[in-house]
């Protein structure tokens, strides 16, 4: 596994946003291309709006915001949750106390739904309706603590891009 080097969650823990937040696993064989092996997206989305979908296996029930206690039940099938490109100013007033979006992450919203426990590393995409081709453009980072708050932030894969491409050459 090929984590990034200047991954920090340090921030995090006091307020701030995590950095960096991705990884590359090397296969020992080739996957082939199928309906279940996204090709990274090779453009960025400014679309507000655009509808994506994420893709997790994370608990399914809101951590309860007096008590702090979870229902735990974490799906046995993977789950499809659509959301929507999120404005970069408008998450950090929706999600009280975050700081701003970075140029290296995507903000999705989701109304009362949103990305959980055990969704990190999930992909977010959009759907071409009319070819019905899809592109993995993010990567769950982290959402609000409660999975109440309808946002939840994405590491930015085209962003990456150079980054992924130099460490797929400098290992293989």
């Amino acid at each position: 596994m090929f984590v990034h080097e200047e991954y920090n969650n340090t921030e995090y823990e006091y307020g701030g946003t995590v950095m960096n937040d991705v990884a590359l696993l090397k296969l020992s064989e080739k996957v082939p291309r199928t309906t279940h092996v996204l090709p990274l997206c090779g453009k960025d989305f400014n679309s507000t709006g655009l509808e994506l979908k994420l893709v997790g296996l994370g608990n399914i029930h809101p951590i309860a915001p007096i008590t702090g206690e979870a229902k735990k039940e974490e799906p046995t099938d993977l789950r499809l949750q659509e959301v929507e490109l999120g404005e970069t100013t408008t998450c950090p007033k929706l999600w009280k106390g975050h700081t701003p979006v970075s140029e290296m992450e995507v903000c999705a919203l989701g109304g009362d739904k949103q990305g959980c426990y055990g969704d990190s590393g999930g992909p977010l995409f959009p759907v071409d309706e009319e070819d019905d081709a899809m592109c993995l453009y993010g990567v769950v980072s982290y959402g609000s603590e409660n999975c109440l708050g309808g946002v939840t932030i994405f590491m930015k894969v085209p962003y990456f891009e150079d980054w992924i491409e130099q460490t797929i050459h400098q290992n293989s």
